[in-house]
């Protein structure tokens, strides 16, 4: 059975500018990826959290997804640091 994408109203996404996705785990910033692209959203992902900050800095976001558990630097803080 193909998976179906949640059926939350796509309008929403219109009102997103950028949206940043961080995880270690590769395969689940492959599936958000995915999902990103059928929508047309404007994206970045990455998969440790110093590299997000350090885009950050850069480029203004409008939602930033993250994993909570990673090495390095975890969601939590990466969220009060950006």
């Amino acid at each position: 059975m193909a998976a179906k994408i949640c059926s939350l109203p796509l309008l929403i996404f219109d009102m997103i500018g950028a949206l940043t996705a961080v995880d270690d785990k590769l395969e689940l910033l492959r599936m958000r990826k995915a999902f990103f692209q059928t929508i047309d959203l404007d994206y970045k992902t990455f998969s440790r959290a110093d590299d997000d900050l350090e885009y950050l800095t850069m480029v203004p976001c409008d939602i930033m997804l993250t994993d909570i558990i990673m090495p390095v630097m975890n969601g939590f803080e990466l969220a009060k640091r950006s």
